[in-house]
């Protein structure tokens, strides 16, 4: 996939009809470089999101074709849901992924625009980022009055579409088209069929708030006859509610514009909090179209910490926590292969692309330049990051000489968990980086030497191969010395059990920074240059020493916990 990715996740307004759906999936498809991640029919509230990725131009172009096929297909005067909706293509987002700003997205967004107006020939307003009257920014304020609306609204002059005619067409109604960040959108479950107690939760936790009401039920006013209103619990967070019929739940709908400041999982718990003091029980929730894998990451360690545990584990465990944890699959089963963003669009290979244990060993047996030695200590570093994950993980709640954990202790060992992760990931990144400049090293002895020009041409390869490669061994071993000082850290909270652990982890980690620096000083006999080079042998030496050093500490501190040392290991 390019480099420069954007997704859409257009809205329409038919949730029932397959073969409609499929129409307009078949129109997304069509189009060379895009992928289609999924089309998420809901029959209850009668409508679809489709959700697309790929470079901007074909993104837009597979837009334009999925509005054209919608129009020409549904028919508004018939549609009935319980989503908000002016129009058979409701309202199309383009949200910026990679290489993509989001200045760049409101302009592939008007375009669009430009292009569904004038073609098409139905009204089109400019939404979010994409907006080109202020006052229309907010999407909720476009769809007021909703479809129905339609008719005395294009008449207004101040709501003159930004593009196509101020007509009303009963068949397709009007189109929102848009830019804006990652919108996190999901639905929380009550085990009632009351929507009220949906609304009043609703009410509570958006942006908004909740209309004040006097004793009989009439909204309270100011003096200047607007309503008062009680703010939410939450900022970039809009809510509202409805009736899953097949199941006769009532639902919270939820769609949060910015979760870098409302978390999913603090919305969420405040949604079972509410509903447990109306008597009611929340039994999960579902993820409507993407979400981003930092939302369940984020989730996932809030979960292990609320219930006392270390949160140092990988992300996809902590995925499947976090899963549980709200009880995503409640509804129908949570596949993070096809809801979480970046698995789904490919942007980071999944379990079953890597190498086996088994073939890992084999490839590097063969006589290949790749993978080499290189690429063996630094899978022997990752090893080493994953044990010391190991250790803290276990020792949580063991606490260190087989007693109770003293204060602090808890959270030192979770914090060194989670560093040892991200370390054990930077490692396996890494593979890929080593093992591309080990074939680079081996394609350049390979150059042919028999000219002038040949040996020059060899030499200039070998040289920015090395090059390449001391860059890789340093930050290698600067990644291997910070590991070793987690393992410093954690071993004097250790239990008796995991000390050996981290013995094991810190000489597998000490083993590695010894075969990275010999490959080091072979890569920097290769690339000497004092005018490119600032990486020297007593960088080096300097970084070995420092890793020694605290190796022996290592090994005094865990064999202090653990008990004293067999005689072999003295």
């Amino acid at each position: 996939m390019s480099d420069r990715i954007i997704l859409c996740e257009p809205n329409f307004s038919e949730g029932r009809d397959r073969g409609i759906i499929g129409a307009i999936a078949s129109e997304i498809r069509s189009v060379p470089g895009v992928t289609l991640i999924e089309m998420e029919a809901d029959a209850d509230i009668n409508r679809t999101v489709a959700t697309f990725a790929g470079p901007p131009e074909a993104v837009v172009e597979a837009a334009f074709r999925a509005t054209r096929r919608a129009v020409k297909l549904i028919d508004m005067s018939v549609h009935h849901g319980a989503h908000q909706r002016q129009g058979a293509a409701d309202v199309c987002p383009l949200v910026p992924i990679a290489g993509v700003s989001l200045a760049e997205c409101a302009e592939y967004a008007r375009g669009l625009g430009a292009r569904v107006g004038g073609e098409l020939g139905i009204p089109v307003y400019m939404y979010g980022e994409a907006a080109l009257i202020p006052q229309r920014r907010d999407l909720r304020r476009v769809r007021r009055g909703e479809y129905e609306a339609l008719p005395e609204k294009l008449g207004k002059p101040e709501w003159k579409p930004d593009y196509g005619p101020a007509r009303f067409d009963p068949k397709a109604g009007a189109i929102a088209i848009g830019a804006r960040e990652f919108l996190v959108a999901f639905n929380v479950n009550l085990d009632t069929s009351d929507p009220s107690h949906a609304e009043a939760i609703a009410g509570k936790i958006r942006t908004s708030g909740a209309v004040l009401k006097d004793g009989s039920g009439k909204p309270l006013r100011d003096s200047r006859g607007r309503k008062l209103r009680e703010p939410g619990m939450f900022q970039s967070c809009r809510a509202t509610a409805w009736m899953l019929e097949r199941f006769k739940v009532a639902q919270v709908a939820v769609a949060i514009s910015d979760y870098n400041v409302t978390p999913m999982h603090a919305v969420f718990d405040a949604v079972c909090e509410l509903a447990r003091e109306r008597g009611v029980r929340v039994t999960g929730a579902e993820v409507i179209g993407m979400i981003p894998k930092a939302v369940l990451v984020q989730a996932g360690i809030h979960y292990r910490r609320k219930s006392g545990r270390s949160s140092g584990l990988p992300e996809m465990e902590l995925i499947r926590v976090a899963a549980a944890s709200m009880g995503l699959d409640d509804i129908s089963r949570f596949d993070p292969a096809r809801k979480v963003l970046e698995f789904a669009i490919g942007r980071k290979p999944e379990i079953k692309d890597l190498l086996t244990l088994a073939e890992f060993a084999d490839r590097l047996s063969m006589d290949e330049s790749s993978p080499g030695g290189g690429s063996a200590s630094t899978f022997s570093a990752a090893m080493a990051a994953a044990l010391s994950a190991l250790c803290c993980n276990f020792s949580m709640g063991r606490g260190s000489l087989g007693g109770q954990m003293k204060n602090g202790e808890a959270d030192i060992l979770s914090e060194c968990a989670v560093n040892s992760q991200k370390l054990k990931d930077a490692f396996l990144d890494m593979l890929q980086e080593e093992s591309a400049v080990e074939r680079k090293e081996m394609d350049a002895e390979a150059m042919p030497e028999k000219t002038a020009e040949q040996k020059a041409a060899r030499r200039q390869a070998m040289l920015a191969a090395a090059r390449e490669g001391l860059r890789i061994s340093a930050a290698k071993l600067e990644r291997l010395l910070r590991l070793l000082a987690l393992i410093r850290k954690a071993v004097a909270c250790a239990s008796a059990g995991a000390a050996v652990e981290a013995i094991e982890a810190a000489e597998l980690a000490f083993a590695a920074a010894r075969a990275t620096a010999s490959r080091a000083a072979s890569r920097l006999r290769l690339a000497r240059d004092p005018k490119t080079v600032a990486y020297g042998e007593s960088d080096i030496a300097s970084q070995m020493d420092h890793a020694k050093k605290l190796l022996e500490e290592i090994r005094e501190l865990a064999w202090r916990t653990a008990g004293s040392p067999p005689e072999s290991s003295r």
